[in-house]
């Protein structure tokens, strides 16, 4: 059995390597086709402009940046095509780029987070420490949040950390936990209100190889908000022995709940977050999901945001 999971991670890892190239090319390719339509198409270029701005600011928005390449590739890419569009036609015409860059992406962002901006949704405070954290999984669409199917993690949020190269891991996808840069960050309380769930005690699975169906969120923390009383927010993939609360036991936003691990339905060390309505006190797999704020913002995919 141990045999067999090497052999797949060692295929896994092939196609990751397939999969960032594919992503490299995805980048890079509009680009060159813009510079391309601006050196030799004469005054049609201008054809080419906005189809080739929505296409940049989709894989800038939708693609899972910082699972594959370092966060600071993200950027790369719309910077890159403005620089295409400068030498080629010059700085006129640059900032044209810009202006159709900055408008797809604002109007694209806003479809893909359509169902999130139409509900009002709760303010928690960070749910982690100090550091710098972006959003894997979130949003109020399938395109860039894979729990939405899901009624009640519908509006759910995966969060991950950067490292000082802006990478989420020393590696793509290594095998040791500790090379995550999130694994073992002080998980902070996001709300005041009463523990009404506490699991633990459930190891930590190896990334990638390994999940626990039977415990999906692995060891984790249900807490009823005191604001509003239907309302509960769920933490979950929390490091065994790490949890330093108790069902029953009051809390406050920012105080220390647990550390993040890799138990549960996971493929990496991450924090899994999301606020229900309805369902069981101690329950995070019941009831109807609720948008989450931080910052005043309804985060999603590749969002940035700082720790309490």
């Amino acid at each position: 059995m141990r045999l067999a999971g090497a052999l797949t991670a060692r295929r896994l890892v092939a196609i990751a390597r397939i999969v960032v190239a594919i992503l490299s090319l995805e980048g890079t390719i509009p680009a060159f086709i813009i510079y391309l339509t601006y050196t030799y198409t004469g005054t049609g270029w201008w054809l080419w402009l906005p189809a080739t701005t929505v296409t940049i600011a989709a894989i800038v928005l939708v693609l899972p940046w910082c699972q594959f390449l370092p966060y600071i590739a993200r950027p790369i890419v719309p910077l890159a095509m403005i620089a295409a569009a400068w030498h080629a036609r010059g700085p006129g015409n640059a900032c044209a780029c810009a202006a159709f860059l900055v408008a797809a992406y604002a109007l694209i962002r806003r479809w893909l987070n359509r169902s999130a901006l139409r509900q009002e949704g709760i303010e928690i405070s960070p749910p982690l420490g100090s550091g710098v954290y972006f959003v894997g999984q979130g949003g109020g669409s399938s395109e860039v949040n894979h729990h939405f199917p899901v009624e009640c993690q519908r509006f759910a949020l995966d969060i991950l950390r950067l490292n000082w190269l802006a990478m989420r891991a020393w590696g793509l996808f290594p095998r040791q936990v500790g090379r995550y840069a999130i694994y073992g960050t002080r998980v902070l309380c996001p709300v005041a209100g009463v523990v009404t769930a506490v699991e633990d005690g459930l190891e930590d699975v190896e990334p990638l190889t390994q999940r626990d169906t039977e415990h999906i969120a692995g060891n984790h923390i249900v807490i009823r908000c005191a604001a509003r009383s239907d309302t509960f927010v769920g933490l979950a993939h929390l490091l065994a022995g790490s949890i330093q609360v108790r069902v029953g036991e009051a809390v406050s936003a920012g105080q220390l709940l647990a550390r993040v691990g890799n138990s549960g339905n996971t493929t990496e060390p991450h924090l899994h977050i999301h606020a229900k309505i309805g369902g069981e006190p101690d329950s995070m797999l019941d009831g109807v999901g609720v948008p989450l704020k931080i910052h005043g913002r309804f985060l999603m995919r590749n969002d940035l945001f700082r720790g309490f």
